[in-house]
């Protein structure tokens, strides 16, 4: 490689957290190519990141810089490394943890803050993994956390190992300014995959490693603004069969192409769920994926192809695979010989919190306590683990200190001053919510709400 390094420094207030210091930080800014995933360390489990191991809480930009550089592109995901990170970050604090390897390389991590008295149950959830790159070229390098004016560069950043690290810093934050002497209990839980379809997730439900709960703030990027519903997604796959001919005598064969045509023309009059209090903008529909062919001279008979539909709170998606079903079968039947097979790749349903519901004024409290007016509550087209974890709780609101539109992106970054008042937001919103002079705080006991 051939980088032009430019030398920074960044100096950081960081005001009301545990972790108060002025941080000055040497900063590189580079350019040109960079590693492949082949090329670029791997951490082995006894060779994380320097930061991972120092003795006591660590600074939680540095900290974060060094998540970053902890590569965790899923696929394959490798998330277990960094997993053993905050692992190792909350055993040197006390915290009781349960770190559960599930395939090769991933892990989902749980933390528990047990109170002195009964109360209600708040998980902070974040998930490990990150998107792959993509085909352009980076200006940053995506794993060197470079700073540069406020923000900090690299895969992840954003969407979501910032928001990861700003609960995890609040979680110990909480712990320390406590230290046990509160109503309920606060769970920190960590899961693989979500990026491609919330696995890890799935995998902590199944086999109740994550408890049932009263309430989750979840960190995906939102600038730190509160969203209450979220669509949900379903991912079919259409699988044509055809007859294979001389392109010459198209009349001999069953173009799969044509099947697919007639079916994409049917998708497009399919009607698309609204909002009625306009809450959440209409269900979509998109095509993402199409194939089909071997040859110039060759009609094609097999061929797929992918439906994405974002649905909102209450939209049933077995009526709509119902549906699909039969606009398959009919195409089929107009044109003997050949087939529309439909499956279900990923069934997600959306989710919805009451806008009165407690845990959105809590998260209205700790806006309030960094000097910021909580906007109503939003919503997003994305989907994330809540629609899994829903399953098992109750009101789930979504904050996190990156911004949507960098989620995914080439040259992806968080500002750090957003991820640092992410860490006072969310210390602060934990505290609103476990209040016990709140007399509207009688969440049943953890023994006893798991026998519900």
């Amino acid at each position: 490689m051939n980088h032009t390094n430019t030398k920074l420094t960044i100096s950081i207030l960081v005001n009301s957290s545990p972790f108060a210091k002025v941080l000055s930080l040497p900063c590189q800014r580079q350019r040109g190519r960079f590693m492949r995933r082949a090329d670029r360390p791997q951490f082995a489990a006894a060779d994380e990141p320097t930061a991972a191991m120092a003795p006591g809480p660590p600074d939680p930009i540095a900290f974060l810089q060094e998540a970053v550089r902890c590569d965790t592109v899923n696929p394959p995901g490798n998330e277990a490394v960094l997993a053993r990170m905050l692992c190792r970050v909350l055993d040197q604090a006390g915290i009781k943890t349960d770190l559960r390897l599930c395939r090769d390389g991933q892990a989902n991590l749980v933390a528990t803050l047990q109170g002195n008295r009964p109360g209600r149950r708040l998980v902070l959830s974040g998930h490990l993994d990150t998107v792959p790159l993509g085909e352009s070229e980076w200006t940053h390098d995506p794993f060197s956390a470079t700073i540069i004016d406020g923000r900090m560069y690299g895969r992840g950043t954003a969407d979501m190992k910032g928001g990861l690290l700003a609960l995890l810093f609040a979680f110990l934050a909480f712990n320390i300014r406590n230290q046990g002497d509160f109503a309920g209990e606060v769970v920190f839980a960590a899961s693989f995959a979500e990026e491609t379809g919330s696995h890890g997730a799935r995998q902590m439900v199944d086999d109740g490693h994550l408890p049932p709960f009263d309430a989750m703030i979840v960190a995906e990027p939102s600038s730190n603004q509160p969203i209450n519903a979220h669509k949900g997604v379903l991912w079919v796959q259409v699988d044509a069969t055809g007859r294979t001919a001389h392109s010459s005598a198209p009349s001999e064969g069953v173009n799969v192409i044509d099947l697919l045509d007639r079916f994409r023309g049917d998708l497009g009059r399919l009607p698309l769920a609204t909002d009625p209090n306009g809450h959440m903008t209409p269900a979509t529909m998109a095509v993402t994926r199409i194939g089909a062919g071997k040859g110039n001279n060759v009609i094609p008979d097999k061929g797929f192809m992918v439906v994405d539909f974002r649905t909102l709170p209450g939209q049933d998606h077995g009526a709509l695979l119902g549906r699909l079903n039969a606009m398959a079968r009919n195409i089929a039947d107009a044109r003997q010989g050949g087939t529309l097979t439909i499956t279900p790749l990923l069934d997600l349903p959306a989710v919805e919190t009451a806008a009165d519901a407690a845990i959105l004024d809590a998260v209205r409290q700790g806006l309030a306590a960094v000097g910021r007016n909580g906007a109503p509550p939003g919503s997003a087209n994305y989907f994330t683990d809540a629609s899994v974890f829903q399953e098992i709780g109750q009101d789930i609101v979504i904050l996190g200190p990156g911004r949507a539109d960098q989620a995914h992106q080439t040259d992806e970054f968080i500002e750090i001053a957003e991820y640092l008042a992410a860490i006072d937001i969310y210390t602060a919103a934990i505290g609103a919510y476990l209040n016990t002079n709140d007399p509207d705080n009688r969440g049943t006991q953890p023994a006893e709400r798991e026998k519900q």
